[in-house]
């Protein structure tokens, strides 16, 4: 009888309540957009602005005047900017019918180029043209023919209508709704901003107060985070286009680009628009200079003026001031740009990067929505150990050993083993004794995870299994239960190896009377048993006996990563001198003992080692 598959219900019970609030909020959103709208802007604009607020109140002009003098201040910008902006607009107005013939000489030059797409569509036009003016000319009565007799026609009556008092009733009519709207969101913007700034710590009282008092700090904590985020993101992005609109103004002017000061005022407004905004801003000066310029070399400049500021902007300006003050991935940002501006058009493309970003901090505050930083955050979507485990279970060898690679470079070889690999280890050992992964594949999983481990060894090797020793190791390792416990002896005796020591390591698979048979007794050693909490605790116990009765005066250590303390007394008990959790305790507990060792047998004071003392 097959098992019934799991149910989307059973694998996420409350999927279809959040999917439904979900939707209810994202259409209150929709629904609400002019009500929304000038409250967000005016969130946004007083979090950039409070710094600025709170400089002002420190020269004694209180919470009100301060306010209003920042909202005037605003004020006399914005009409500043439209009124150089509407001034430019009609000076380049006027002053497009001048640059017709040279559009018109481009469009000829290149329509002679060949019978191209958009030479067949000129010609197809202009045919059309001709015709229909060929068949106006030929409905129309010739002027000056004689024999034509007059028509007899009714006579028409006269009515007398007023005139509208003045055409600007009708204009604003067909017009001012659309102007009036967007007017008015600003004008209500305004005045959110104002009070914003003068009751903003009483708004944040109150935010605290509806999140409950028993959550204030971690209410204020995900406050301040929001507000250092978005004010810190605001703050860099204001810098980032003003900085590149004033070189972009400054270029064109020097290229004589008609307009400079407009073309500059737009790159820096539209810039404020991801992704969109760039292409925009260079894409019209761009146009522009192919009908003011004769040739092609003077376009091309203008071309090359927005691609070394873009370079320049997005290479070293933006990552030093940016940073990761987001903390939005790539993706999420792409995502929120098309969900925000299909809510609220392009003001949502304006606010969406700053929105999203507090609903990221948000989510690491409210358990319901800890989703949100998992799919929108910069964060990795799995700690380092998880996504090992899933390169190895996906058969991804080279993607796992850049991973190692990558961590190895920031964090050091045995940070990486330890906190990457051995957790990985870990997995793979549970999910094994669950029963979810069979013996075939955990050892392709071992195998893969010791080809994306030896690179990070010099020589890219481990040392080669060992039941004889011609030659007294120092360390010998030993691999107590099945392959996972193999890797990480061989991965202790590398290590060790590494630092100077002469290291083997006994694969397992071996009787443990055979195994303490064959230890040498001729030189002295540090012995180790290398395991993962192991479900056969019994085996690593019977093996600390073994040696412990063949070996009574050795040092043995027992690498058991995982362990519980029950299990940590249970293997002193049978014989263990120490009991490690990482490779690096492992490897300084070693290290002294066999500094130790050496001042037994040759009857002098140990040159202390630097990385032993460390540990």
């Amino acid at each position: 009888m097959q098992s019934a598959r799991p149910s989307f219900r059973s694998l996420f019970p409350g999927a279809a309540p959040s999917l439904l609030g979900a939707a209810a909020v994202v259409g209150l959103l929709y629904i609400g957009s002019n009500v929304l709208i000038p409250i967000v802007v005016a969130a946004l604009l007083s979090s950039l602005l409070a710094p600025v607020a709170g400089q002002l109140e420190r020269l004694h002009l209180g919470r009100i005047g301060s306010a209003l003098l920042i909202a005037v201040f605003l004020a006399i910008f914005a009409a500043s900017v439209a009124g150089v902006v509407s001034r430019q607009v009609v000076v380049l107005a006027d002053a497009l019918p001048d640059y017709r013939s040279n559009i018109v000489q481009r469009i000829e030059g290149i329509q002679a180029q060949g019978s191209t797409v958009l030479s067949r569509a000129l010609t197809a036009f202009r045919n059309m043209r001709r015709e229909v003016t060929e068949e106006e000319g030929r409905g129309a009565p010739a002027r000056g023919q004689g024999n034509a007799e007059p028509e007899t026609r009714e006579p028409i009556p006269v009515q007398i209508r007023e005139e509208p008092t003045s055409e600007v009733l009708g204009i604003i009519r067909n017009y001012g709704s659309a102007l009036l709207q967007p007017i008015g969101m600003a004008g209500l913007a305004f005045i959110y901003l104002i009070f914003f700034l003068v009751y903003r710590e009483d708004l944040r009282e109150r935010v605290i107060r509806l999140a409950g008092i028993s959550q204030i700090n971690v209410t204020s904590d995900a406050l301040d985070e929001a507000s250092r985020k978005i004010s810190h993101f605001l703050r860099a992005q204001v810098i980032i286009n003003v900085t590149y609109g004033i070189p972009v103004g400054v270029g064109l002017w020097f290229l004589g680009v008609p307009n400079a000061a407009l073309w500059g005022i737009l790159a820096t407004l539209l810039r404020f628009i991801p992704y969109l905004g760039p292409w925009v801003g260079a894409g019209l000066p761009v146009l522009l200079s192919l009908a003011v310029f004769d040739g092609w070399i003077r376009p091309l400049e203008v071309l090359g003026l927005f691609l070394v500021l873009e370079l320049i902007s997005n290479n070293i300006v933006e990552p030093w001031l940016y940073g990761a003050s987001t903390g939005l991935s790539p993706v999420a940002v792409l995502f929120a740009v098309v969900f925000w501006s299909a809510l609220w058009g392009l003001v949502g493309l304006v606010v969406a990067i700053p929105l999203t970003a507090c609903l990221v901090v948000l989510g690491r505050y409210v358990p319901a929505l800890q989703f949100l930083p998992v799919m929108l955050g910069r964060e990795p979507a799995l700690p380092p150990s998880a996504g090992l485990y899933y390169r190895l279970f996906a058969a991804d060898t080279e993607t796992a050993a850049r991973l190692l690679a990558e961590y190895r470079e920031e964090h050091g070889l045995e940070a990486t083993l330890d906190e990457v690999v051995l957790p990985a280890m870990r997995l793979v050992r549970q999910h094994h004794s669950q029963g979810s992964l069979d013996r075939r594949r955990m050892v392709e999983m071992v195998e893969m995870a010791e080809q994306a481990i030896a690179p990070l060894f010099p020589g890219g090797a481990f040392p080669e299994p060992s039941t004889e020793f011609p030659r007294p190791p120092d360390l010998i390792c030993i691999a107590a239960y099945d392959e996972i416990d193999e890797l990480l002896a061989r991965l202790l005796a590398a290590l060790l190896r590494g630092e100077g020591a002469r290291t083997a390591y006994v694969p397992t698979g071996i009787l443990a009377g055979e195994l303490a048979s064959r230890i040498p007794g001729t030189h002295r050693s540090v012995l180790c048993i290398t395991t993962i909490h192991p479900p056969d605790t019994y085996r690593v116990r019977y093996l600390c006996k073994r040696i412990r009765h063949r070996r009574p005066g050795w040092p043995l250590l027992v690498g058991a990563w995982g362990a519980e303390r029950e299990t940590g007394r249970a293997l002193r008990e049978a014989g263990a001198d120490q009991i490690a959790g990482s490779l690096e305790a492992s490897r300084h507990w070693i290290q002294r003992k066999l500094e130790e060792i050496e001042t037994l047998e040759s009857g002098r004071a140990p040159t202390p080692r630097m990385d032993s003392e460390q540990g």
